[in-house]
């Protein structure tokens, strides 16, 4: 009776094992130009959906710093036509907070039914702690949820 118990229970061990499952996750990376490191980011959110063919973006950093990217009418890689300010936003927490896209680009380096990916190096204005324009780099990839 202890030899069946033993074997059904190592049955239900064996059977009911988790299946592996590799998930999926956006990211991005932002720095001033001028900066030699990343910002480091806490929180990523992002969403891809091929059939609207909408990719979005949201990232809260450590010390409260915020990047969006809104990427509508996505078909292709290559250079997103016409990046503008409802496109991409950058606050660093403290003294800059974009409300202006003055010049720069949005770059898609890959894409697929999946997945975005790309770069950007954009001219942004803010005027929360006196006019200033700063540029600001990195890299991005969206995934579907």
């Amino acid at each position: 009776m202890k030899k069946l118990a033993v074997i059904i229970m190592l049955t239900c061990f064996v059977s009911c094992k988790k299946a592996e499952k590799t998930t999926l996750y956006s990211f991005v990376q932002v720095k001033y130009i001028e900066n030699e490191d990343y910002v480091l980011i806490e929180t990523t959110e992002g969403d891809w959906n091929r059939n609207t063919k909408i990719a979005r973006l949201t990232a809260t950093g450590y010390n409260n710093e915020r990047f969006n990217l809104f990427l509508p009418h996505l078909t292709d890689t290559g250079y997103y036509p016409a990046p503008a300010t409802a496109n991409i936003s950058y606050a660093d927490g403290a003294k800059f907070v974009s409300y202006q896209f003055n010049n720069g680009f949005i770059y898609i380096s890959y894409i697929d039914s999946l997945s975005v990916m790309g770069k950007f190096q954009v001219s942004l204005a803010s005027d929360f702690n006196g006019n200033q324009n700063r540029v600001i780099v990195g890299n991005f990839g969206i995934n579907f949820p």
